[in-house]
Parts: C-alpha cells; sequence; structure tokens
C-alpha cells in the first residue's frame, strides 16, 4: 500500500501540471502558451517514469523544472502569479522523492 501511494506521488506533479496547462490553452488558445512548457511537462512525466523503476536520478528532471521556474519568477513576465514560490515547491518535492526512491532501491537490493 505504501508503495502504490509512494507511485501516486511519482505522477502527480506531472498530472497536475498537465491539467493546469491544458486549461490555460483551452481558454487562452494553445497558441499563448511557449512549446518549452509541453516539454518541461513531457519531463516531468519522464522523471516520474524513470524513479517508478527505481532509478533515483529520475528526480533531476523535477528538478531541472522547478530551477526553471524559480528563476522565470525571477523575470518580469507581466504575469500576475510568480513562479517562484512554484518552482522551489517543486525542487524540494523531487528531493523528497529521489530520497525515499533511493532509499526504496536500497531496502529491496
Amino acid at each position: 500500500m505504501k508503495q502504490k501511494l509512494i507511485n501516486v506521488g511519482y505522477f502527480l506533479p506531472a498530472v497536475i501540471s498537465l491539467i493546469l496547462y491544458l486549461m490555460l490553452a483551452v481558454n487562452s488558445g494553445f497558441g499563448s502558451l511557449n512549446p518549452l512548457v509541453w516539454c518541461f511537462v513531457a519531463l516531468l512525466f519522464v522523471s516520474a517514469a524513470l524513479m517508478m523503476q527505481k532509478r533515483w536520478w529520475g528526480c533531476i528532471g523535477g528538478c531541472i523544472a522547478g530551477a526553471v521556474l524559480v528563476y522565470m519568477g525571477t523575470q518580469y513576465t507581466g504575469q500576475i502569479i510568480s513562479e517562484t514560490p512554484i518552482g522551489i515547491v517543486l525542487c524540494i518535492y523531487y528531493v523528497i522523492f529521489g530520497f525515499l526512491c533511493f532509499r526504496n532501491k536500497r531496502l529491496y537490493q
């Protein structure tokens, strides 16, 4: 049961991001989003799939996406919400789940 919750946790940020950006794209048009957004959403899914296969280093992709959000929060893009807090939370989330993945891999070897 615990392992199933961890596996769901791997995919949670990717699914939330996908839903959020799809809603934004439908409301404001797909052309309004930078194509890199879809690359980073795909990176989150790849990271989750790697961690699900007990490859702890898969968390690096999520940390990269979080770092880009932190950087974008320092730039003026005219958005209402700053991306910095979201990026920090995403980095912390992936560090924690990367550690859990590393620990679980060592326990099952």
